[in-house]
């Protein structure tokens, strides 16, 4: 029966250690592998009731050697179980099921073949015995009567408009309630409908802000409340029906998980997690984890709850309504008769007729020379291929179109040398234009009903209205155009002109007007078809062999496919489909680059013509948060009169409706590194009100640092070796120092020499402890060699640092070391029972250090010497990690957490303080300010110690250290090398962390009776001021002070009462206003408040290079670092290691970014081989590869 449409179960080993009700169970699907073939495992009884592995009854059955079952949903009143396996696109029921599998009539039916091979998820109604579904390729959300199981055809898609990856799903059968899950690129949201999938019931449960991947979801139909498993969170959780933001919680949270799919028994949910090969139980109301096992060799995937009792039965309108196809409960009182895809619901309500004479109501359609025929848009997963061929008898069909809505056929007639009309139902074909000489390209604007094609001959594109039956000249005077496209909602139009390696692709307004190069000649090469996709809003073509994409802007530029020498693409959602003039379709997904089905269309020869028919997919109006996002800074979403934006969590939405911002506090706050959402969040301590700060590039914060006196955030990128810094209130950043080789953890400052600790985890090379002088950018390395150094604390005064370190050998102690601030003295104060620590800080005035430990998810403190230890704090499961105080307070963090805890040192008590918020990820640190004053360090806080460089507390004193390569020399200050600026500067008191170093900067002030005439003093690399040290500060006698934050005077102002100066602002911020003249006035005053002319501004560098471009995700904002390629003929300098924007808004590098190729080309021999005539042995570019 394999060959047909079911089969007998293949193989069943039954293990059975506890007797349990045959009515409930616990489903689980593993995986084929070499070992093991695709299995449904079974574990009897009520899952809420499961204790220990060893106490629960199991059943294994084979479902095939290469089944994949991505999703289950049980049908407890027939005995029957409802899976998807992935690896025959096929939806199948499990008849006559129990949980002993000891029936001999058991067998697999399919229900419907055509599911995409992707994560998409099953739900089934008992009331209605409908089955739905999500499916992720295809983006749509469809459903099929069970009960109806002999019609594979008996299938309605429900859902498509505003999709982009829909995969989990949930159904209430009692309130009537579809939900489901829709991935946005690294962003989910949740959407509620009624059961039909209508439109206008349609409702955002979960926003896009925080969700990331939801993979799968799951109803309690008694309490109302929804649950999902979120794999980018690593989180299962909950809300009610409503989406209030109040019910909204995070049920649980496990560090390294990723539940593919959940379950809901009665008291406990249950998920698989795929990443550890478990399966794991918690209770639905407190999270804690109730029973889980592993399976070592196999991996878990799909999972279902067996219960009798969750699908009582309940009277419903469907009952008594005799619907043809499908048959939808809406309320309590009403039912929807639905007809199945390409039918149409007669007037009765409940009959269905074909809705246009076609079998499909979604096609591929292929047509050769003289007929045409339609093939179910499921044929790109393996549906059986039937044909149905609704033309014959044209007459040389050359290129075609489709009118969806109007069902039209619109065809180029090379014999006649003409354009043809074909209603598609009655077959009446009729002549629309003569008058042709040549024809290269074709296409149509269904939105206006307007046909477009190229005149090769004539150099020409022409435009023909269907509606009036005119025909212009649109373009001329072109150079051999061929394929062309349209996207009728942007009123743009896509061709190429010219051959080969001299191609080019142009665009142009549908009026004829706005013509403009998209890709210049070398940036493409022997371009063949071309295809608009509406649902992605970018162009496809074939180059050179590859279909490539990209948006018309040029960004996002994509290979997929490798299709050789075919002649026409289309694409259908996230599928390729293509053919190369024989009778072969061949078909991949738009990530695979080999085709992943292959059809021969045997009631056509020579394939001349590729197209869609799909209303869906010829809209009349376009979702407007397709283009560009809406012009939403974050979030579009959209809505049945347009789109609204929306912001991220901790952002507020701006008056112009669009941008988001947020507004930092200015003290009294914490600060959190957000290592999921690749966030940093401020939380009130007053309140525990939280926003996100509004920082670019941020990529795996796992440390921050606030430095009041500069106003400076300093935070560590994991993920990209960076520690960043960027003023609190201005949306820019830079790289501080790039450790390149080793991880960046934790970070500590000591502010009486003004040096910023951290610590580095081994990533090429060892870990270390090291300083860096943030003024001038460098390094000096003081402890190395250490296994994973997490946090670093310091006690300046006493001149001594502690840090947390992890062992990475078994037989060596994970413990909390001290050593003298200049590496001396290095031992280790606690090494036994310490795990996983993270976090630290000392408290000053008790003399303690405290620690937080993830494994052991507690806080303990000793003192200084690690004598008198104490547990101080102990949350089971919470992985506590980060602490820090605010005297009398200790604030505390945990990557189970949802919040920060607040705990009373004085009273030893923990203190209420914030509330769960749903949206926090996982917190690796947190900072908290104002914080502890800090004992500094008498000689370093004086003149930098007199070190030229770096001042290093120890317990006597200081030492004075140099940049790592340079040479102290024997002076015990200085360093050989070293150039520095005067410390002299008349009237001017620089602040104590200047120690004048060439490329560094230093703040001042000015004696009583001056002012500043210059914000900041930067040292060259010469050792000269950049501003005149005489004039720095200024008398105010008679004048105006001239002190602009942010900026400065012109030279030529003498700020005389009466006297009109311009300004100008610094780097990184713009003039408030267009005027940027002030007037001294007779009080001694200038006419605008000095803190209001310059303002904070992005600072971006250029957009174009010189013979190449820039890469797409380049933000060019400063302190990013770029990639970028080259056009043809044209090299990258292997002199450059790094493209980085300077705080100027210029580029790093002023010389040639790319050069002439010169001699550079790839070898012409190959071992075996020769290579073709035509090979240029070019390096590859985007758009040209070395064959």
């Amino acid at each position: 029966m394999a060959g047909a449409r079911c089969w007998t179960i293949l193989y069943c080993l039954i293990y059975v250690s506890h007797v349990a009700s045959n009515d409930k169970g616990l489903i689980v699907s593993t995986f084929p592998n070499w070992m093991y073939n695709g299995q449904l495992n079974v574990y009897h009884g009520d899952p809420s009731t499961f204790i220990t592995e060893q106490t629960v009854g199991l059943s294994r059955h084979d479902v095939d050697y290469d089944a994949q079952v991505t999703s289950l949903a049980a049908n407890t009143e027939d005995d029957s179980v409802l899976f998807v396996d992935a690896t025959k696109n096929t939806l199948y029921n499990f008849d006559n099921f129990n949980l002993y599998m000891n029936q001999t009539s058991q067998q697999f039916t399919a229900i419907h073949t055509g599911i995409s091979a992707t994560t998409s998820q099953i739900a089934y109604d008992w009331l209605t015995k409908n089955v739905y579904w999500t499916d992720g390729f295809y983006k749509w959300i469809a459903t099929h009567p069970v009960m109806k199981k002999e019609d594979m055809s008996l299938y309605k898609v429900l859902v498509t408009k505003h999709l982009t990856k829909p995969e989990g799903i949930a159904v209430d059968p009692y309130k009537r309630y579809l939900f489901w899950s829709d991935v946005i690129g690294l962003k989910s949201k949740i959407e509620r409908s009624n059961l039909a999938g209508d439109e206008s019931t349609r409702v955002v449960l979960v926003q896009s802000d925080s969700p990331i991947w939801i993979s799968s979801l799951a109803v309690d139909t008694t309490t109302e409340t929804l649950y999902w498993a979120d794999i980018g969170r690593q989180t299962i959780e909950t809300i009610d029906y409503s989406g209030s933001k109040t019910s909204r919680k995070v049920l649980t949270k496990l560090l390294g998980s990723a539940f593919i799919a959940i379950s809901l028994a009665k008291d406990v949910i249950c998920g698989s997690n795929y990443k550890d090969l478990s399966v794991r139980c918690y209770d639905k109301i407190t999270g804690n984890n109730t029973w889980f096992t592993t399976y070592y060799y196999k991996e878990p995937w799909a999972v279902a709850v067996y219960d009798k009792d969750m699908q009582t039965k309940a009277t419903h309108p469907c009952q008594s309504k005799q619907c043809a196809h499908i048959c939808i409960n809406i309320d309590q009182a009403n039912a929807k008769c639905l007809c199945k895809e390409g039918f149409k619901l007669k007037s009765d309500g409940l009959s269905c007729e074909s809705e246009h004479g076609f079998l499909f109501g979604k096609a591929i359609i292929m047509a050769n020379s003289t007929d045409a025929c339609m093939y179910d848009a499921h044929i790109s997963t393996n549906a059986k291929p039937t044909a149905d061929c609704f033309l014959s008898n044209m007459s040389g069909l050359m290129y075609f179109a489709v009118d969806s809505h109007e069902r039209q056929f619109y065809y180029i007639d090379e014999v006649s040398m003409s354009v043809k009309q074909v209603d598609m139902i009655s077959n009446i074909e009729r002549v629309i234009y003569t008058d042709a000489t040549a024809f290269s390209g074709f296409a149509f604007d269904w939105t206006t009903k307007n046909l477009f094609w190229t005149d090769y001959q004539g150099g020409k594109i022409v435009v023909h209205s269907v509606l009036t039956s005119t025909t212009a000249d649109l373009v001329t005077l072109l150079d051999n155009p061929s394929y062309i496209t349209v996207d009728p909602h942007m009123k743009k139009m896509y061709w190429i002109t010219g051959y080969g390696y001299t191609a080019t692709l142009e665009e142009g307004n549908l009026d004829g007007s706005g013509l403009k190069t998209v890709l210049a000649k070398g940036e493409i090469s022997y371009p063949e078809s071309l295809f608009w996709d509406v649902t992605a809003q970018k162009l496809y073509w074939i180059n050179n062999g590859d279909l490539v994409s990209m948006k018309p802007d040029g960004s996002e530029p994509k290979y997929h496919a490798y299709v050789g020498y075919a002649t026409h693409i289309a694409i259908y959602q996230d599928y390729t489909l293509w053919t190369s003039g024989d009778d072969i379709l061949e078909i991949a997904h738009l990530d695979s680059y080999y085709p992943d089905t292959t059809v021969t269309a045997n009631d056509l020869n020579i394939i001349k013509g590729l197209g869609v028919y799909d209303v869906d997919l010829q809209p009349m109006e376009i979702n407007n948060c397709s283009n560009y996002n809406g012009g939403c800074q974050h979030i579009c979403q959209p809505t049945a009169t347009g789109m609204q934006c929306y912001c991220n969590f901790g952002y507020q939405l701006q008056s112009d409706g669009k941008s988001c911002s947020s507004t930092p506090f200015d003290d009294s706050f914490a600060l959190l590194p957000d290592v999921t959402h690749d966030k940093i969040y401020q939380v009130s301590l007053s309140n525990g009100e939280l926003r996100a700060l509004d920082v670019p590039d941020i990529d795996v914060p796992v440390s921050i640092i606030y430095d009041k006196p500069t106003k400076k955030l300093y935070w560590t990128n994991a993920v990209k070796t960076e520690i960043r810094s960027s003023p609190l209130k201005a949306a820019v950043s830079e790289i501080l120092y790039d450790t390149w080789s080793t991880l960046p953890v934790g970070l500590a400052f000591d502010y009486s020499s003004g040096l910023l600790y951290f610590t580095t985890e081994y990533y090429w090379d060892p870990s270390f402890i090291g300083c860096i002088h943030p003024h001038v950018g460098k390094v000096h390395k003081i402890i190395s060699n250490l296994d994973l150094p997490k946090n670093i604390a310091l006690y300046p005064s006493k001149g001594i640092l502690f840090w947390t370190d992890i062992s990475t050998d078994p037989s060596r102690n994970s413990y909390i070391g001290s050593a003298f601030m200049d590496g001396t003295g290095m031992k280790k104060i606690v090494d036994s029972n310490v795990n996983s620590p993270n976090g630290i800080v000392i408290d000053y005035t008790a003399d303690r250090v405290y620690w937080a430990d993830a494994d052991l998810s507690t806080i303990s403190s000793c003192r200084l010497d690690g004598s008198d230890r104490k547990i101080v704090i102990e949350e089971p499961g919470a992985m506590l990690v980060g602490v820090d105080i605010s005297p009398p307070y200790l604030y505390y963090v945990g990557r189970n957490k949802q919040s920060i805890s607040k705990y009373d040192l004085k009273l030893n008590t923990k203190i209420e303080f914030m509330n769960d918020v749903h949206a926090l990820g996982r917190i690796e640190s947190i900072r908290v300010y104002p914080e502890q004053a800090q004992p500094e360090n008498a000689q370093c806080k004086k003149e930098n110690g007199e070190c030229a460089l770096f001042c290093l507390p120890t317990a006597t004193g200081r030492t004075c250290a140099c940049e790592d390569g340079e040479t102290l020399n024997a002076d015990g200050k200085t360093c050989t090398g070293h150039i520095t600026c005067t410390l002299r500067v008349p009237n001017a008191i620089l602040e104590d962390r200047c120690i004048g170093h060439a490329t560094g900067s230093c703040n001042f002030t000015c004696a009583a009776g001056y002012e500043k005439t210059v914000d900041i003093l930067d040292c060259d690399e010469k050792g000269n001021w950049n501003h005149p040290i005489y004039t720095a500060c200024q008398s105010v006698t008679g004048t105006c002070r001239a002190f602009i934050p942010y900026g400065h005077v012109t030279p030529s102002c003498d700020k005389k009462i009466g006297t009109t100066c311009s300004f100008v602002c610094n780097a990184g911020y713009v003039a408030k206003d267009k005027d940027q003249t002030i007037l001294c006035t007779a009080s001694g005053a200038w006419d605008k408040p000095l803190g209001d002319l310059c303002v904070a501004s992005a600072i971006y560098c250029p957009n174009t290079i010189k013979n190449g471009r820039l890469d797409s995700q380049c933000p060019r904002s400063s302190g990013s670092q770029c990639d970028f390629s080259c056009n043809q003929g044209y090299t990258k300098n292997t002199d450059i290691t790094a493209l980085v924007c300077l705080g100027s808004g210029q580029w790093n590098i002023k010389g040639e970014l790319c050069k002439p190729e010169s001699t550079v080309r790839c070898p012409s021999t190959i071992k075996n081989g020769a290579f073709g005539n035509q090979c240029s042995f070019r390096v590859k570019s985007l758009m040209s590869l070395c064959l």
